[in-house]
């Protein structure tokens, strides 16, 4: 039976007991007074075909609830065995963001508070039980609509480079300008990139995904509750309609990566959103970004969180502990760009070309998207307001 949104995020979201040989530290970061969210405004705007967005106020925060994960030897929420075992396998510390969750915080609030979370790092609060970490030691990483918002911040980094024109602007944080610098790398797993799932691959791979052809929360008879339908009525649970195609909600619209640290993708071959990771991983390489795509053949959407005793999840964490390693190591002189296919049934790898992964373009996406907007009506929920499969 489908749940309401307000059960579903109960439940998803609820703490877990620390399990395993990892430790937790939960914090909350303290942003004083910022002006976080009018970057994002700005950057909506600069990035945007036009200036008539609907921009969101009331995204503004000044606390993140976040909680470090790492790795201690004898002794998982949701991505704590994952996180843990990332931890233990690059000698790290794992800061994972409890960001404000969409449909009662609308885009651009999870944004706001993945930066907030970000500039946390780089410049500590009187409050935080961390020292000052250099960007340089920094690397973003995120599955699904975790991956996308990383690279909203690198387009917000890109977009304030362009607006304050230097290659280091600033940003008023804990009631001081600092310098908005960008992170070592982006290591990312499938990542959501169109918001309007209109990508050839969201058909071509329905058989092998496990991501449902409807979303529940678009259907007629989804169950309503205090959290959606919204109020006043929108299309999209993340933000209104006019949004799907900007570049910080579908980071595959954006025009430029150029000047952008390098990215380490990972894809499944049979998951929905495949063509949207091929498509950005061949724009940004064709724009000079160091670009590493490994696609694991047949796999679906997420699955090393999924299905974490498969021999493919074993060899995604690896593979994705080895690029974070490297990222922040100073190994990313030594990156070139390079793509691979891991087999399903030999697990071997071959090359693929990543210049040439696919005939799509962003302007076909565009063109895709905007025409899925059009007929996109604001969704007022249920009948009769009961769930059902």
């Amino acid at each position: 039976m489908w749940e309401p949104m307000s059960l579903r995020q109960y439940k998803t979201a609820k703490d877990r007991p620390v399990q395993g040989p990892i430790w937790v530290s939960r914090v909350t970061l303290h942003a004083g007074l910022n002006q976080v969210a009018q970057l994002v405004a700005e950057t909506i705007r600069s990035l945007g075909d036009n200036n008539s967005y609907n921009v969101y106020y009331g995204s503004e925060t000044s606390t993140v609830d976040a909680e470090w994960v790492g790795k201690r030897a004898g002794s998982p929420a949701l991505y704590r065995r994952t996180v843990g075992r990332l931890a233990g396998l690059t000698q790290g510390r794992v800061l994972t963001v409890g960001y404000r969750l969409a449909p009662q915080h609308p885009f651009p609030a999870a944004l706001v508070d993945i930066l907030i979370a970000y500039l946390s790092l780089l410049y500590p609060s009187k409050e935080s039980y961390h020292k000052a970490i250099p960007a340089k030691s920094v690397l973003l990483a995120g599955d699904s609509a975790g991956a996308c918002l990383c690279l909203s911040v690198i387009q917000t980094v890109l977009a304030a480079r362009q607006t304050q024109q230097t290659e280091t602007p600033t940003v008023v944080f804990n009631n001081q300008p600092v310098n908005l610098f960008m992170p070592s790398g982006l290591v990312l797993l499938c990542p959501s990139l169109d918001q309007t799932f209109t990508l050839p691959s969201w058909k071509d791979n329905a058989s092998t995904d496990i991501l449902e052809d409807v979303l529940p929360a678009y259907s007629p008879n989804y169950p309503t509750c205090e959290l959606w339908p919204s109020n006043p009525p929108r299309a999209r649970l993340y933000c209104e309609a006019d949004m799907l195609a900007h570049p910080l909600v579908s980071p595959i619209t954006a025009r430029s990566w150029a000047g952008s640290p390098p990215m380490w993708i990972a894809a499944g071959g049979g998951e929905r959103l495949l063509d949207g990771a091929k498509l950005l991983a061949q724009t940004a390489a064709r724009q000079g970004v160091t670009v590493i795509f490994e696609e694991y053949e047949a796999m679906p959407h997420t699955w090393p969180v999924v299905f974490k005793t498969w021999p493919q999840t074993t060899i995604y964490i690896e593979h994705s502990a080895s690029a974070c390693t490297r990222l922040t190591s100073g190994g990313d002189r030594q990156l070139a760009t390079e793509g691979k296919r891991i087999k399903l049934e030999t697990l071997e790898t071959e090359s693929v070309d990543v210049l040439h992964l696919t005939s799509l373009s962003v302007l076909d996406m565009k063109e895709r998207m905007r025409d899925h907007i059009r007929s996109l009506k604001p969704f007022t929920g249920a009948v009769g307001g009961k769930a059902s499969l």
